[in-house]
């Protein structure tokens, strides 16, 4: 059967958009970049059929040459984070979830990497078929998250964790209560570095039923940290944020936000050598109603 490493570099070859490549663009030297891009319709489901040479990227305001786009087939490793779901709730939802979640990543791809974190660890990623066995067995006994998960904190191990991947398709999906209190041990600044210097794409879910109603919350703490991660983070980094009414709601809403993950595509483009990267854009001509979900960081 072929690898992992030789069946991602045959399609990088096949597509011309490895990283690294030198390139020539009206006759000067450039570097080339890829980008994973996501474009969800108003209704928030992925469009498909873009046409390659519909994409456009800037990086501080200066056209870039467009190399190619292409559905993305490299594969995806993915840190599935679960917190603020005490064992009162809905745990079943909360496995359906997962395994609606585990269902789709392997209709898609058999190689994808998949970590879920409930507590306080290092996220370690398995392959869904190879490591099907031992994810599967704690979506099974999931029954609440750890007393000790900080959010901040999980975010930044599964960064620490994902950047250790082969593949540089990386994301960090969170499903959080925001209105349960966090204690914060990572700036909400220092998030958005990490996500940058890891290469990770944030998507996140909030189950908060009605956050300004649920003892305990604090709107003010709320909306200055996690909701500030949260919504900031998913944007710069290329994912999407959305809300879920319980946890009920839960398993539809994640396989929507699923559905958009699986459907990026590869986009590549030139740098001429010399120019500094900047703050990327990425557009699509034609695009009426729709939303680009892509990077706002030049990608490593």
């Amino acid at each position: 059967m072929e690898s992992r490493r030789s069946r991602s570099a045959r399609i990088l070859a096949a597509a011309g958009v490895a990283l690294g490549l030198l390139g020539v663009a009206h006759g000067q030297a450039a570097t080339r970049h890829r980008l994973y891009v996501a474009v969800m319709d108003d209704n928030r489901r992925p469009v498909t059929g873009i046409a390659p040479d519909a994409f456009h990227v800037w990086e501080n305001q200066t056209a870039r040459t467009l190399v190619g786009a292409v559905p993305a087939s490299d594969p995806l490793s993915i840190v599935i984070i679960v917190t603020g779901v005490p064992r009162n709730d809905d745990i079943l939802s909360v496995r359906r979830t997962l395994s609606a979640l585990l269902d789709q990543l392997r209709a898609a791809d058999s190689e994808t990497r998949v970590a879920l974190t409930t507590a306080v660890q290092t996220p370690r990623l398995a392959g869904i078929s190879r490591g099907a066995a031992d994810l599967d067995t704690a979506i099974k006994y999931f029954a609440g998250t750890g007393p000790g998960l900080l959010l901040f904190e999980a975010i930044d191990d599964a960064c620490k964790a994902l950047r250790a991947e082969a593949t540089d398709r990386r994301a960090v999906l969170v499903f959080a209560n925001v209105a349960m209190r966090d204690s914060v041990t990572v700036s909400a600044q220092r998030m958005l570095a990490v996500l940058k210097e890891a290469g990770v794409s944030l998507w996140a879910i909030d189950f908060s039923s009605n956050p300004l109603r649920l003892p305990g919350m604090d709107s003010e703490r709320r909306n200055r940290e996690t909701d500030y991660v949260l919504s900031v983070g998913t944007s710069v980094s290329g994912g999407a944020y959305d809300t879920s009414v319980g946890l009920t709601a839960l398993p539809g809403v994640a396989t929507g936000l699923a559905r958009l993950l699986l459907a990026q595509y590869a986009v590549t483009y030139e740098r001429p050598v010399g120019e500094a990267p900047g703050e990327v854009r990425v557009g699509v001509r034609g695009a009426v109603g729709e939303r680009v979900l892509a990077t706002g960081w030049p990608p490593k």
